[in-house]
């Protein structure tokens, strides 16, 4: 009589794919789930008068009296944003050029969008060597890291809005720190391994003081510790590339602002 083979498990399964470096996606699913709602809203209503904001800007045609080393362009800081931004992760801001005006070609890893608020079609934008006309109610896009200026060549000023993408306004290492404790579980040999083949000794340091923060949660030992602390900066660094001030941990060498160290978010039952 053929002998019936028993049916593999699921976590025998898994254990097979990962000795072939295969991970299969359903182990995610919980971290997935978690992350529907994404980052957590900041900001409050506001308005911004076009009265004053028309009037500022007219002004900064005055201060500023040339667009060739920086823009002239106010930017909306919503109040209820303390990291800057207009919303937590957008900036928004209105500029304007005057008549004759070239604002300096640059890039930056910030993708941006223009609504034309005035122009007539022979100012235009340049993004990599491609003319775009600026007529009222265009919109004009700037991808990531793109090369683009804007021309006025009329006698007229010319004035659109700008938005950008700022993903440093996405709650600041608070929203970073409250996603990875969503996770229930880490891979922490997968996770330790992928540090050390990046080799930067401050995001050892990052990953080791999380992971020793959360010691008992992650289930934490010493063998994913050590070879993180190995690594570690020789020179204490900061945890927020800003310099935001903070704690010395020294077993780290990482200055750790007190709002993380305290994790003084976290909600009181």
């Amino acid at each position: 009589m053929a002998k019936v083979e028993a049916k593999k498990t699921l976590e025998q399964f898994d254990a097979e794919l990962k000795q072939l470096f295969i991970t299969g996606q359903w182990q995610y699913e919980p971290l997935l789930s978690q992350c529907i709602g994404g980052p957590k809203p900041r900001g409050e209503a506001y308005l911004w008068p076009w009265k004053i904001v028309g009037e500022k800007l007219a002004e900064a045609c005055d201060v500023l009296e040339e667009s060739v080393t920086a823009r002239r362009s106010l930017l909306f800081n919503n109040p209820g944003v303390p990291m800057g931004g207009t919303t937590h992760t957008l900036l928004m801001g209105i500029q304007m050029i005057k008549a004759g005006e070239i604002a300096w070609a640059h890039r930056h890893t910030l993708a941006a969008v223009r609504f034309v608020v005035k122009g007539d079609g022979k100012i235009f934008t340049v993004v990599n060597g491609e003319k775009c006309p600026m007529e009222p109610n265009d919109l004009i896009l700037t991808p990531q890291w793109t090369w683009h200026d804007h021309q006025n060549p009329t006698r007229e000023t010319a004035m659109w809005v700008d938005v950008l993408d700022v993903p440093s306004n996405a709650g600041g290492w608070e929203e970073v720190w409250r996603s990875l404790e969503m996770v229930e579980f880490f891979d922490l040999d997968a996770v330790s391994s992928y540090v050390l083949k990046l080799g930067s000794a401050l995001t050892a340091a990052r990953v080791g003081f999380f992971l020793e923060q959360h010691r008992e949660e992650l289930m934490v030992e010493d063998k994913h510790l050590e070879p993180l602390r190995r690594l570690r900066p020789r020179q204490p660094r900061y945890l927020d590339t800003r310099r935001k001030p903070g704690k010395l941990v020294a077993a780290w060498n990482l200055i750790v602002p007190e709002d993380v160290l305290g994790r003084t978010w976290a909600e009181v039952a």
